[in-house]
Order: C-alpha cells, then structure tokens, then sequence
C-alpha cells in the first residue's frame, strides 16, 4: 500500500512593481526648453542652461506614483514631443 506524501504549500514571494519601477524618461535633442517639462515636474526636469545645449534633461527619474504621472503630462505638453518614456 503507497503512503500519501505530506504536501505542505509553497511559500511564495510577490513582488509589487509600481509604475515608477518600470517607468523611465529621457529628453531628445531636439528639444527646444520651452520650460513647459520642468514648470510642471520640477522634481524631474531642469533646464540645461549650465551646458549651454538649450535644452531641458532629466534631472531625476521618478520615483514616487505622482512624480510618474507629471512626468506623463509632461510628454502631452512638449509641442516639439521630445520627451520619451522608456
């Protein structure tokens, strides 16, 4: 006669990903710093004036859920669609 083996459940890790662990920006060069990016996401974007590119970069990818959707309304707002999201 064959026992049954105990089963005992598996333990199982989940692992939460947030919009900003996938979410990711960059700035093309054609870019024209209307400002427009970094009035809205001040915490994301800056203007390159040090370098003198005449453009805004990413200063600071997101991190918080908030952070992301500015940096979304960002991309609707640049006239020239220099923003991507990776």
């Amino acid at each position: 006669m064959a026992t049954a083996k105990q089963i005992l459940p598996s333990t199982t890790l989940i692992h939460y990903t947030t919009m900003s662990d996938l979410t990711k920006f960059q700035v093309h060069p054609n870019c024209i710093s209307c400002g427009r990016c970094f009035e809205h996401a001040p915490e994301n974007f800056e203007a390159d004036i040090d370098r003198g590119a005449g453009r805004s970069f990413i200063c600071k990818q997101p991190e918080t859920e908030d952070e992301v959707e500015a940096c979304l309304e960002a991309i609707d707002l640049c006239p020239v669609e220099a923003i991507e999201e990776l």
